[in-house]
């Protein structure tokens, strides 16, 4: 029987394995998908703490919800340029990278074990 630390590292390999093949040759796509809830809710947040600001008075200088905020929005920008950086360099070396596919198996068994 696996403990359970076994099966947390054995569902972390799973993930990590998915990661890996999922997003390797698109690395925006995971990093933006990191990146763009980090700066909307960084956005929202400013926007709300504008809202306050300019309409109710509230003061801001006390407040760490606005360098939170600031710091998503940033956090998110960062994520995303990664992002970005990481396509370039799936594109740059794209031509040396080969892609194999599977045509046909020959011999395999037709049964299925569940």
């Amino acid at each position: 029987m696996l403990g359970l630390l076994d099966r947390i590292r054995v569902a972390l390999d799973i993930l990590v394995l998915y990661l890996v093949l999922k997003f390797t040759k698109r690395p925006l796509r995971f990093f933006g998908m990191l990146g763009l809830p980090l700066r909307g809710l960084g956005l929202i947040g400013c926007v709300i703490l504008t809202i306050a600001r300019l309409f109710y008075g509230v003061p801001l200088a006390d407040r760490p919800a606005l360098m939170l905020a600031v710091l998503l929005v940033v956090l998110g920008i960062q994520t995303i340029a990664l992002g970005l950086i990481g396509e370039l360099v799936i594109f740059a070396s794209g031509r040396r990278i080969k892609e194999y596919a599977i045509e046909r198996i020959v011999g395999g068994r037709s049964e299925r074990r569940d």
